[in-house]
C-alpha cells in the first residue's frame, strides 16, 4: 500500500468510481453491493452517478473487505482480488427499520391528550419519526392544539408574573422618590436584570409608558408580542389610576437625579 501511494496520487480521481461501476452493470447490482457492504443504496448510487460526490474511506474499506478487492489496486482504478480480505463482514451495520405498531401509536396519542404531553415526547417514547405520528391526523392535530394551548397559558402566567414583579419594583421606587432605572432597581430587587432579559424589557417599556424619553435603548414590540405590550400598558394605566402621586414621585426626565 505504501509503495503504491505515488501512483495513487497521480491517478484520475474518477478511476475508482469507473472501476466499481463496471462491477454493477447488471440490474439490481448496486442494491446488492450496498446490502453486502452495509452502505445506504442512495449514497452508493449517487457516488457512482455524480462526479462531485464523495465516498467515505471507511465505506471504501468495507467495499474491499466484503468483495475481496485489493485496496491499493482499487484506489488506482483497477479491480484485483486480495489475498487476505475477502469475505470479511463490513464495519458498519446496515440500518434496519422496525415495523410500526399503528394501534400503539393511536393509543399513545390519545393518552398524550390526557397527560399533557407533546408529539415530540410521544415520538421519542415510541422511537418513531414525527411524520409517522402525523399519519394519524385526527389525534395528531388534537395533541398539537393542546400543546399550543398549554404553551399560551404558560406564557400568560409568566408574563403576568413579570409585570407584577416590575409593578412592585416601580411602587417601591416611587415610595422612595426615585426614578425607575436599572441602577435604582438593584436597591429594591434581588438582582439586576440583564439587558437581554424579558424583565429588563418590561421595565424599559414601563419607563417609556410613564413618559421617560431619555431612554437610549427602546423596546421592540415585535420581540415582546402585541398581547404582552397591551398587558404592560394596562398595568401602567392601573398604576396611574390608583396613585395620583405616582408621576410626581417618579420625575422621569433626563435632568432628574
Amino acid at each position: 500500500m505504501l509503495a503504491a501511494l505515488p501512483a495513487i496520487d497521480a491517478v484520475d480521481p474518477n478511476a475508482m468510481r469507473k472501476a466499481v461501476k463496471s462491477q454493477c452493470t447488471e440490474r439490481g447490482a448496486v442494491s446488492s453491493l450496498a446490502f453486502r457492504c452495509g452502505a445506504p443504496k442512495s449514497v452508493l448510487s449517487r457516488w457512482m452517478k455524480e462526479d462531485g460526490a464523495r465516498l467515505g474511506f471507511d465505506q471504501i474499506l468495507d467495499l474491499c473487505s466484503t468483495e475481496g478487492w485489493e485496496l491499493a489496486e482499487l484506489l488506482q482504478g483497477r479491480i484485483a482480488p486480495s489475498t487476505n480480505s475477502g469475505g470479511l463482514q463490513p464495519m458498519r451495520t446496515r440500518r434496519r427499520l422496525d415495523p410500526v405498531d399503528h394501534d400503539q401509536i393511536r393509543a399513545a396519542l390519545a393518552q398524550a391528550i390526557k397527560d399533557g404531553r407533546t408529539v415530540t415526547q410521544v415520538a421519542t417514547e415510541l422511537r418513531v419519526d414525527i411524520s409517522t405520528l402525523a399519519r394519524h391526523r385526527d389525534l395528531y392535530v388534537q395533541v398539537r392544539a393542546a400543546s399550543i394551548k398549554r404553551k399560551a397559558e404558560e406564557d400568560e402566567k409568566r408574563q403576568i408574573a413579570i409585570i407584577q414583579s416590575s409593578t412592585s419594583i416601580l411602587l417601591s421606587l416611587a415610595a422612595r422618590g426615585r426614578r425607575l432605572t436599572p441602577r435604582n432597581v438593584i436597591g429594591v430587587s434581588a438582582s439586576r436584570p440583564s439587558p437581554s432579559s424579558t424583565e429588563y424589557a418590561v421595565l424599559t417599556a414601563m419607563r417609556f409608558a410613564l413618559g421617560d424619553r431619555s431612554l437610549k435603548r427602546h423596546v421592540n414590540p415585535h420581540r415582546l408580542g402585541q398581547r404582552f405590550v397591551e398587558r404592560i400598558n394596562e398595568a401602567v394605566e392601573n398604576l396611574q389610576l390608583e396613585s395620583n402621586e405616582l408621576q410626581r414621585c417618579l420625575p422621569l426626565s433626563s435632568t432628574s437625579k
